[in-house]
């Protein structure tokens, strides 16, 4: 089995640029799209870190950016300190990586679906099929 991993030299690199990441700490637009950078990329062998990169996005939204104000500062809030700490843990672990698996074997028959919001779901498999028709009022609340 083949992994990819994050090397610890980068690993060092990346938790350096997340140091200053505290609550009451200032970053530039710069610094913030920089540490999107960053964390995105780490997000290849990190799986579990898209999930904590939202938040990153709406802090970086509050800037108003242009070429005027790209060194302007704000203020690290509580709420976005979870997420950090998070990267740090997982940045300061041991391994970062996944394993590489290979796909598995395809399955030998051929599957067909279709949907209709005005019909209904069709599914064809080695040439027989089944339908089923939507019933009135299937897309109510609840």
């Amino acid at each position: 089995m083949k992994t990819v991993h994050i090397l610890d030299k980068k690993k060092q690199k990346f938790l350096a640029k997340l140091h200053n990441w505290e609550v009451g700490s200032t970053v530039s637009a710069l610094e913030c799209e920089s540490m999107i950078g960053t964390l995105n990329h780490c997000c290849n062998v990190i799986v579990g870190g898209r999930s904590h990169l939202p938040k990153l996005y709406h802090f970086h939204a509050g800037f108003k950016v242009n070429t005027h104000n790209i060194l302007s500062h704000h203020r690290i809030t509580k709420p976005f300190l979870d997420d950090i700490s998070w990267w740090k843990s997982h940045l300061s672990a041991d391994w970062c990586g996944i394993k590489i698996m290979c796909a598995p074997t395809p399955h030998p028959s051929e599957i067909f679906i279709d949907t209709s919001t005005s019909w209904g779901i069709g599914f064809i498999m080695d040439g027989k099929w089944l339908a089923w028709e939507l019933i009135l009022g299937w897309k109510m609340d609840d």
